[in-house]
């Protein structure tokens, strides 16, 4: 049985036996495949209550392989000691859940390491379902929020699965600063900024993405974006934006300022209201427009 295949088994044989632990059963686990010094390392994380913890899926694998190598296992048995293997690892998942997490210090150094260069960030409104949990790390401008996870989408993980949580940062003694300054350099080299500009109405509009569903938009905050914008556009513009995938940049005369302004803002407020009715208010990024002083280098809602 390859290290994967013998992952997916496990996985479903832990769920069956926390099922069984009257004090688990509401505990929900995940399978995280984590690059590692040019390996897969395979993780279990258990939420449970308002704690998260991990179990290394390695040692159990290698303790399987001994155990196939140094029997000659019937497939019945085989399958058996799959379910003792899983009974191991619940006792695990319990034990660290009622006791705190006993880390070498080649432990703390490795999540540290994997956190700071896998941790990408993302952008929503704060009414989005994910802003709601408290205990993510998270970043507010205005009305959206930057929450920052890991980029694993090969493996189609749901995004709250990944995102980092402020016990990790605790635990792994990261600041906020150097997640954030780390989460931006990642985001950029694994989803650059695409901006292309059109005409439209006789006025230069700029579109801002990353490509990266649905998380996009979160490209305007690049380091260097709004200043590439402004070597496109003439002087200060407003940006609108059209969901979490998508920015707009739109120039403006100081003559034509206020009614482009009250134009774009009912744009905005039907866009949102149609993506309300198609049942996609998830994608609404923010319920305010933004003007750019591009010699002043600030972004401010109007």
């Amino acid at each position: 049985m390859t290290r994967s295949e013998f992952v997916e088994l496990i996985e479903e044989k832990t769920k069956k036996e926390l099922a069984g632990w009257q004090n688990l059963k509401d505990t929900k686990i995940s399978v995280i495949k984590l690059p590692l010094q040019g390996k897969s390392l395979y993780i279990i994380e258990a939420d449970y209550a308002d704690r998260t913890v991990s179990v290394n899926l390695s040692k159990y694998y290698n303790l399987y392989e001994n155990e196939i190598t140094n029997t000659s296992s019937t497939p019945d048995d085989g399958i058996s000691f799959m379910d003792v293997i899983a009974n191991q690892i619940v006792s695990e998942i319990q034990e660290k859940l009622t006791e705190p997490d006993e880390l070498t210090e080649d432990d703390i150094s490795d999540m540290r390491s994997d956190i700071l260069e896998n941790t990408v960030i993302g952008i929503v409104n704060k009414d989005h379902p994910i802003a709601k949990h408290d205990f993510l790390v998270y970043k507010d401008i205005y009305d959206m929020r930057f929450i920052y996870y890991s980029d694993y989408t090969d493996l189609g993980l749901p995004v709250i699965d990944t995102a980092r949580r402020k016990e990790e940062l605790k635990q792994y003694d990261i600041p906020f600063s150097e997640l954030g300054t780390e989460a931006l350099k990642n985001t950029e080299q694994a989803h650059p900024a695409c901006i292309t500009q059109s005409e439209k109405h006789g006025r230069t509009v700029c579109h801002i993405t990353s490509g990266n569903e649905p998380f996009g938009a979160a490209a305007l905050f690049y380091p260097n974006t709004l200043s590439k914008i402004s070597r496109i556009l003439p002087g200060d513009f407003f940006l609108l934006p059209y969901n979490t995938h998508e920015f707009y940049a739109i120039s403006f005369t100081n003559e034509e300022k206020e009614t482009l302004k009250k134009s774009l803002k009912k744009a905005l407020s039907e866009i949102n209201q149609k993506m309300r009715e198609s049942h996609m208010q998830d994608m609404i990024l923010s319920e305010n427009i933004y003007v750019y002083d591009s010699e002043g280098g600030s972004l401010q809602a109007v």
